[in-house]
C-alpha cells in the first residue's frame, strides 16, 4: 500500500460521521495543507504525515501525523474545541478502530500557536498512528 494511502486512512477516520469531531468540522478536513481559499470562518482541520516507517513491523506503517485545528474565529478557545475533539477521537485508540485500518493511535503532544501570515490561532496536535 502506498504511503499516501495511509494518510487517507487517517483522513477517512477523521471524517467519520456521528462523532463530536464531525459535528464540529464536517467535511472541512484538508490533506497536507489548507486550500488557498480557506479564510478560517468555520471550524476546520488539516492533517499531514510528518514521518512514516515500516521498520519494525512490515505489515503496519507507523507514522507521526500532525493535526492542525482551526476554530473558525480569532478566539483560541474555538481552536481548542476542535483540538479536544481530535484528542477524543484519536488518543489511546486500539482494537475498536481496526475496521478503518488504524491499529493503534496515541497522542504525543499538543500546543497552541498562531499562523504567522494571518495571526489565526491554531492548535497543533501530534499523534503516533499505526495503519494497516
Amino acid at each position: 500500500m502506498a504511503l499516501n494511502a495511509h494518510l487517507d486512512i487517517v483522513m477517512n477516520w477523521a471524517l467519520a460521521t456521528g462523532t463530536t469531531l464531525y459535528s464540529l468540522v464536517g467535511t472541512r478536513v484538508a490533506k497536507r495543507r489548507m486550500p488557498s481559499s480557506f479564510k478560517n470562518t468555520a471550524k476546520a482541520l488539516c492533517i499531514h504525515d510528518e514521518t512514516t516507517s515500516t521498520e519494525f513491523e512490515p505489515e503496519i506503517v507507523w507514522g507521526t501525523y500532525v493535526f492542525k485545528c482551526y476554530g473558525g474565529t480569532d478566539d483560541a478557545d474555538d481552536a481548542a474545541e476542535v483540538f479536544r475533539a481530535v484528542h477524543a477521537r484519536f488518543h489511546n485508540k486500539a482494537g475498536d478502530i481496526t475496521s478503518g485500518g488504524i491499529v493503534r493511535s496515541t497522542f504525543v503532544t499538543g500546543t497552541l500557536t498562531y499562523e504567522p501570515d494571518t495571526g489565526w490561532p491554531v492548535y497543533i496536535a501530534k499523534f503516533e498512528i499505526g495503519t494497516q
